[in-house]
């Protein structure tokens, strides 16, 4: 693993884990001492999916908004797994996330992956008016 972060010296590293067992504080802080990011998913609450954790492991803050499309989460289009809209009150209740992060981070990333019917741009605009109201 050396080796690779190594090879990327100019670039931020960030690691989005697909499993909830990467979801340990032994991971965090291999993570942290070498000065990986990472990622924060919102995704559904299925099985053994990460759930949204926010953990500041490296110089920068990413936070990646999947959608929580529950129930084509697992279905054969991944166009639908992403068919999701967030709601005001949901984004609501992670503005302070991403608020609280750029005091201990160099850099805040946030991106929203929910893009099927244009729903990303949607929830990344109203996320910029949430973020300058707090």
């Amino acid at each position: 693993m050396t080796n690779l972060i190594g090879g990327f010296p100019d670039h931020p590293l960030i690691v989005e884990f697909r499993h909830t067992s990467w979801q340990v504080e032994a991971v965090h802080r291999g993570m942290g001492e070498r000065g990986v990011t990472c990622c924060a998913c919102d995704m559904p609450e299925l099985g053994k999916l990460p759930r949204f954790t926010p953990v500041l492991t490296g110089s920068n803050a990413y936070t990646r908004f999947h959608g929580r499309n529950a129930r084509n989460w697992y279905g054969a289009n991944a166009r639908d797994r992403h068919d999701y809209l967030h709601s005001d009150g949901g984004l609501a209740t992670h503005t302070p996330v991403p608020k609280g992060i750029p005091r201990k981070s160099q850099t805040l990333r946030v991106f929203f992956n929910n893009h099927a019917k244009g729903n990303a741009a949607m929830n990344a605009q109203k996320m910029m008016v949430l973020m300058a109201e707090v």
